[in-house]
């Protein structure tokens, strides 16, 4: 039963995660994927648990599955950047239920993997509250949020990442997984930034250090 406090942990800490990008995109940052590049770029902060760990170079196919994790958690976080600035942060959260929607047609298309009765159930839930979250209710229509598709978009992503990460832990540490996993997003970073310079440059130019003593 640890994985539920785990899990609950996990969403606490995304949730002060997701504030902190609002905060971020809105009032410092006004090209948010400038944000994605530079986080990106501090990745390597994980090499310091390399002394630590059973470190190793996992088998070709294994390291390959632990890139595409990268890449689509990476592109996920460019489509996800967009939605926060088009929306509030609390219907961005709520939209986060279509990750179990996605992953599992994903694990069903490619595991064959199915639901009980009770997890069918919530599925639906799930389904139905992201889909309520993303509606804008005026007083003759009704209307998708614009950052709804780009949500579904990012939880589609992150459905890939969850699914490979999951088939890949079996076989290797969390730990050794998250270093590898870090260093790849850092080479995604460096390579994306190169169409973002001109960009990077200018809010280099314009940023507010103080950003940092502020979310501390």
């Amino acid at each position: 039963m640890n994985w539920i406090i785990f899990s609950v942990s996990a969403h606490f800490f995304w949730a002060v995660n997701n504030l902190m990008d609002k905060y971020i995109v809105d009032k410092k940052i006004k090209n948010p994927y400038i944000y994605i590049i530079w986080t990106g770029f501090f990745s390597l902060w994980s090499l310091a648990l390399i002394p630590f760990i059973d470190f190793y170079i996992p088998a070709g196919k294994d390291l390959f599955l632990i890139f595409l994790a990268a890449l689509a958690a990476f592109c996920g976080c460019f489509a996800y950047i967009k939605a926060v600035k088009m929306e509030e942060i609390t219907r961005i959260n709520i939209m986060w239920q279509l990750i179990p929607v996605f992953t599992f047609i994903l694990a069903w298309i490619f595991f064959r993997e199915m639901l009980s009765a009770q997890q069918l159930l919530a599925f639906v839930i799930f389904l139905i509250g992201g889909i309520i979250a993303s509606l804008h209710i005026q007083k003759t229509k009704m209307s998708f949020s614009k950052a709804f598709w780009w949500m579904a978009l990012t939880c589609l992503f992150y459905s890939f990442y969850a699914i490979i990460l999951d088939s890949i832990s079996v076989k290797m540490s969390a730990y050794l997984i998250l270093v590898i996993f870090n260093i790849f997003d850092f080479l995604l970073s460096v390579i994306a930034y190169p169409f973002f310079r001109k960009q990077s440059q200018l809010e280099l130019r314009q940023a507010n250090f103080s950003l940092f003593w502020q979310l501390w």
